[in-house]
């Protein structure tokens, strides 16, 4: 893991090492959940092309 690295170098101390490791569970999530979103509403632009698609023929 990269953190690891990190706080060899710069000596995190183990509180801090823990809160960036939430952050990261926290961001990992958010970001998942935005993708999700993304997806849906991809998904549901198509759906809405292809019904003005079949009205207009």
């Amino acid at each position: 893991m990269q953190f690891r690295s990190v706080t060899e170098k710069k000596k995190i101390p183990p509180k801090n090492f823990e809160i960036l490791r939430q952050c990261k569970k926290k961001l990992e999530m958010v970001l998942s959940l935005t993708l999700e979103i993304l997806k849906i509403q991809l998904i549901s632009n198509i759906e809405r092309r292809g019904e003005k698609n079949s009205n207009q023929l």
